[in-house]
């Protein structure tokens, strides 16, 4: 049997759709549990409903804890032998699990990756390299989802075995990442994975849902993600480590920008990620596959804090004014 998990919040416009999508699966040996995390609009209710039409969908209703404390509540009523991820926005194709599960079943391997597409509504696109699939070992599943070619650290395009997704915890505390999170204890305890290029679960893009690149919280940073990992990573090769460092790299410049843009970090905090790109600074002139904005932005987080908080300021007259000149 398969769990399929979902955590549930304020998603009454488009929970109907991805309910559906599962009750659509040609897979048939499934449990849905719906956690129903404080939603003050008609979720909770919308739950209840499919719950009496259909034995097999659960519904758990518990005091809004966040996206990573519904997750964990989902994970210990899992019964199945495979759990899954899916988002109460998001809706996946009718043979996917069932595809991903044969893979397994043939394979042997520890979890399966379909991928994904990025659905607007109107048309999808799929941002990954596809290629013909292929069964990885423990370093290799660590290589695949840090290069971030066929598929990405997402729980949500993947099936694992529950006695794996078990084992996990995730710091509740980690407000932004915890895909990222999870799967990174999973590969330590995988042996190996298989990859089937489905790209079959749509990730929906809603209106107004990206983010507008000011946080103001440190554990909403990407990088505060990686640091948290960092500390919990087994030895790996070269290879990895280098893969791992290349992406820290890039993630500290991006959160430098937001936390420069927020203005409501700590010295300390700010200065603790300039440490890091002052010290990795011969990334920037050897490492070509950095994309080029990230090259430029590091050089610039190179400089004392004082002259970038100076250039911010700058840059946040010059953007006022030019809103005022356009409208």
């Amino acid at each position: 049997m398969l769990s399929i998990t979902m955590p549930v919040y304020n998603v009454e416009k488009y929970l109907k759709k991805a309910i559906d999508s599962v009750l659509q699966q040609t897979y048939q040996d499934w449990e849905l549990i719906l956690v129903d995390d404080g939603s003050t609009d008609n979720s909770g209710r919308i739950c209840d409903d499919y719950c009496r039409q259909d034995q097999r969908i659960h519904v758990i209703h518990k005091l809004n804890g966040g996206l990573v404390s519904a997750r964990e509540c989902a994970i210990k009523e899992a019964k199945g032998e495979y759990v899954c991820f899916l988002d109460s926005d998001d809706w996946v194709e009718p043979d996917m699990y069932e595809q991903m599960i044969a893979a397994l079943e043939k394979t042997g391997a520890d979890l399966c990756v379909g991928g994904y597409v990025h659905d607007y509504g109107t048309y999808c696109q799929n941002h990954f390299q596809q290629t013909a699939g292929f069964v990885m070992t423990r370093e290799e599943f660590y290589i695949n989802f840090l290069q971030y070619e066929h598929f990405g650290w997402e729980l949500a395009d993947k099936v694992y075995k529950t006695r794996i997704i078990k084992q996990t915890h995730v710091d509740d505390k980690i407000l932004c990442g915890e895909d990222l999170a999870r799967n990174w204890q999973v590969g330590n305890m995988i042996q190996q994975a298989v990859y089937i290029p489905l790209y079959k679960y749509h990730y929906y893009q809603r209106d107004g849902s990206s983010t507008s690149g000011k946080v103001h919280q440190y554990n909403k940073l990407p990088i505060y993600v990686f640091q948290t990992i960092e500390e919990m990573s087994p030895e790996f090769s070269s290879a990895v480590k280098e893969l791992f460092l290349k992406k820290k790299f890039e993630l500290s410049v991006t959160s430098l920008k937001s936390m420069q843009l927020s203005g409501s970090y700590s010295y300390q905090q700010i200065n603790g990620v300039q440490k890091f790109i002052r010290s990795h600074w011969w990334y920037v002139f050897t490492k070509r596959r950095i994309p080029f904005p990230k090259r430029v932005g590091a050089v610039f987080y190179c400089l004392p804090y004082s002259a970038c908080r100076c250039f911010f300021a700058l840059l946040a007259r010059y953007e006022a004014k030019r809103k005022k000149n356009f409208s």
